[in-house]
């Protein structure tokens, strides 16, 4: 009778503490643990989100520091911006006049801007967690009829942003250090920086990429009571979709100039 009166700390707070604790764990583990990422509670998406956009702004900033200070980098860039205008100076109505400025503005452009920089990462953050969220959602939409939350799987493409921002980051620095964008570990230098369409197409099959679908791909599948293989097909669908949509979008744009 003593016994069932004597007061006991409830489980729950225990519980709670660990989760809390480990909340940001899921960036480290998402490299190598995205089944377990998967199976996990997550007791503050806003969180997990706010520190994927801070990661990844971040990361973005700093590489248009590396770019704006690499004189190769910045000839290439440059080359790669002119290149539309090049083409349409050809055409009987276009004000060649206009020309020196236009050209100048594009050099400015390439200088570091903070503001600016930060501003990018911000939208280029947003994008991948709640435009790729969607995406993801729609994939693993396909295999099952109980899909999970939308905001829980927002935070489990949050987490899969430390494998982007690595890749990224360690992209960055090689091309900064070796003074020249197809220094990376993507297919960009196939083309060159000549064919500014087919590079920025190349330069998305690249080891991170795929890593990051994958990843994502697999925590999703785990979180929906999917198999493995399908976390496998799901990151899969999702990588094909862009890479076919900026593959076509690019060349639209190559057609039309």
């Amino acid at each position: 009778m003593d016994e069932n009166l004597t007061p006991v700390e409830p489980e729950v707070s225990e519980h709670e503490v660990e989760e809390s604790a480990s909340l940001f764990s899921g960036f480290i583990d998402m490299f190598t643990l995205p089944w377990e990422v998967g199976k996990r509670a997550m007791s503050s998406v806003l969180k997990v989100l706010l520190m994927a956009i801070l990661l990844e702004t971040i990361v973005v900033a700093g590489i248009s520091y590396f770019y704006s200070a690499s004189p190769g980098v910045r000839q290439e860039m440059f080359q790669m911006q002119t290149q539309v205008i090049d083409k349409m100076a050809k055409g009987p109505n276009f004000p060649k006049e206009k020309l020196p400025e236009m050209y100048a503005d594009i050099e400015k452009g390439l200088d570091f801007n903070p503001t600016k920089s930060i501003g990018i990462g911000l939208l280029t953050a947003a994008f991948s967690v709640f435009g790729l969220g969607i995406l993801f959602w729609i994939c693993h939409r396909i295999f099952t009829a109980e899909p999970i939350n939308f905001m829980r799987l927002v935070g489990l493409v949050s987490y899969g942003a430390a494998i982007s921002a690595l890749g990224n980051l360690i992209t960055g620095l090689m091309q900064f250090f070796g003074n020249s964008m197809l220094i990376a570990p993507n297919l960009g230098f196939l083309v060159g920086v000549g064919d500014a369409g087919m590079f920025g197409v190349l330069s998305r099959v690249n080891i991170f990429t795929i890593w990051y679908y994958i990843a994502v791909g697999i925590a999703i599948a785990s979180a929906a009571g999917l198999s493995k293989e399908r976390g496998y097909t799901i990151g899969g669908i999702a990588y094909g979709f862009l890479f076919l949509v900026t593959f076509g979008f690019m060349k639209l744009i190559s057609s039309l100039f």
